[in-house]
């Protein structure tokens, strides 16, 4: 079964990922509860973006060099096509296995982020602005939905890499991560007017460090941000049916 191949590749670094959320689950154990009445003040959604994204990245980018793209080139990439299956087979089980995977693994790190909100913050963390008040499962509904796209987006960028490049993609998915970081820095510097789209979207508007209500067109940003995440793997199919396997 070639998902079981997969598997075998990904198996020490998602090993890795349950570790560390298990550490995490105990060091947040650890945290003194706050007093009865205490409340998270301003936008403690900047906190849960920052705490999140770097290791979601990280697991992203690994989860990415895995499956089709690292085969390419040697004589496993060669057997593999050899078999009575489609490229396209290759390639959207490779994504689905591996975002199935780092799906477990957003999921109990975005409840361990929320749990350690609700220990300092005594309770669970209620978001509200003028006129709305987002209950904490809607909360944690939210991130999952916001940092899936960001996983998708990384995952599906470093898989097409893999195949353009073949052992060399995670250079190249870094390397273009990296320059966007700094294209959005230039472009805030000298055109501020101009807004870049973040790799990470936020749920709310935010002024003056407070939440004033839901993000502007948050329905439209999500289905546009899901088309591009999808975008790698179909680019990656496209480009896997028209190459030659030495």
């Amino acid at each position: 079964m070639y998902m079981g191949k997969y598997w075998r590749e990904s198996r020490i670094t998602l090993a890795i990922a349950v570790l560390a959320l298990a550490a995490g689950f105990v060091a947040i154990l650890r945290i003194p509860q706050a007093p009865p009445g205490l409340r998270m003040a301003g936008n403690a959604d900047a906190v849960v973006i920052g705490l999140l994204a770097f290791p979601l990245a990280f697991l992203a980018w690994r989860f990415g060099s895995f499956g089709v793209g690292h085969d390419l080139g040697d004589r496993t990439g060669a057997f593999l096509f050899t078999r009575p299956r489609s490229r396209a087979f290759f390639v959207w089980s490779d994504w689905s296995f591996g975002m199935a995977q780092m799906l477990a693994v957003a999921v109990a790190m975005v409840l361990e982020v929320e749990y350690a909100f609700a220990r300092v913050a005594s309770g669970p963390r209620v978001q509200s602005f003028p006129g709305e008040q987002v209950a904490p499962f809607a909360m944690v509904w939210m991130h999952c939905t916001m940092v899936m796209l960001f996983i998708g987006l990384v995952f599906g960028l470093t898989y097409f890499c893999s195949i353009v490049v073949r052992n060399k993609g995670m250079m190249m998915a870094a390397g273009l991560l990296l320059a966007y970081v700094v294209l959005t820095v230039v472009v805030q510097h000298y055109w501020p007017d101009v807004v870049m789209p973040q790799f990470m979207m936020s749920e709310f508007n935010v002024q003056g460090g407070m939440v004033t209500g839901y993000a502007d067109n948050m329905a439209l940003s999500i289905v546009a941000r899901a088309a591009v995440a999808l975008a790698f793997p179909l680019a990656a199919q496209m480009l896997l049916q028209k190459r030659d396997i030495d």
